[in-house]
This record gives C-alpha cells, structure tokens and sequence, in this order.
C-alpha cells in the first residue's frame, strides 16, 4: 500500500518540479508523504509545499491500517461476538477518510429477544488516517444496506 502511495507522491513531485522549475524531495514522516522543495530559509533546505495523506482503495487497506496501529476493530472474536459483517465497498472523502458499512446483528436471545429483536441492522464506520474507526451518526441507524450506502457516500461527498 504504501508503494502505492510512494508513486502518487512521486508522480505529484514529478507534475510540482515541472512547473516550478525546481527539484523536489519525498520525505516520509510517519504513515504520510512529504513533498518539499529546496529553499534557502531552512536548516535542512527544504520548504515544504504538500503533505499527501495515506490512501484508502478497498477494505483491506482500512483492515491492514487499523491492525498496524494497534487497533482491534477487524478481530474475528469481535466481530463474531457482535455479529458484525463488513460491506465491501469504500467512500473515500477528499480528505483520505473512508466511509464503510457494517452490520451487526442481535443475537441475544434471553427475555425481550435483545435490543432489535435478532434483527440485522447497518451502521456507517469511517476509516481515519490514522487507522481508528469511528461510527458516523448512531449506531444501528439505517434499517437497510441499501439506505447505510447512500449515507455513507453522501457523507465521502460533503
């Protein structure tokens, strides 16, 4: 994944040195690309003009960062307990998040029937850069995947 990255980088650097008529430098900082170019007014001789943030491209990218930076939300015990299946499909925002479905299922089955009564319902997760993931609006909102991935491309486009 971060060869990926690397490239756009470098492609961005690449377009960036052509118009300015300049060299450019990539400096990795983390899980992010920095693209400078060399400028007297710097100890290290370099301003920098854009920081590219990480990528998501499909739902493994959002897994392999999560797990990297020590998160556990894709444990197989967690999703197993919570009955959690993951929509394949991703919204990346302009900012490098990534929006996602999920849905989890009630499975307790004691006095009541559990909180929605064994039935299956669909949250929105984003994927931030640094690999946490949040749930957007409420969990368990949308009765329907179809209606969790309008609002979670509505929520990549705004």
């Amino acid at each position: 994944m971060f060869e990926q990255e690397l490239s756009l980088a470098k492609d961005y650097a690449r377009r960036t040195a052509n118009d300015l008529q300049v060299p450019t430098r990539i400096y990795r900082v983390g899980d992010r690309y920095r693209i400078c170019v060399p400028w007297a007014g710097r100890p290290d001789g370099a301003k920098l003009i854009r920081t590219v943030p990480p990528q998501y491209r499909v739902i493994e990218d959002v897994k392999k960062r999560n797990e990297a930076n020590g998160g556990k939300w894709f444990d197989p015990s967690y999703m197993r307990f919570f009955g959690t299946r993951i929509q394949s499909a991703i919204y990346v925002h302009k900012d490098g998040r990534a929006f996602f479905v999920t849905s989890e299922r009630d499975r307790y089955q004691g006095e009541g029937g559990g909180a929605w009564g064994g039935r299956r319902l669909y949250s929105v997760r984003v994927a931030n850069v640094d690999g946490s993931i949040d749930t957007v609006g409420e969990f368990g909102a949308y009765t329907t995947g179809r209606a969790a991935h309008k609002a979670a491309r509505l929520a990549s486009e705004s």
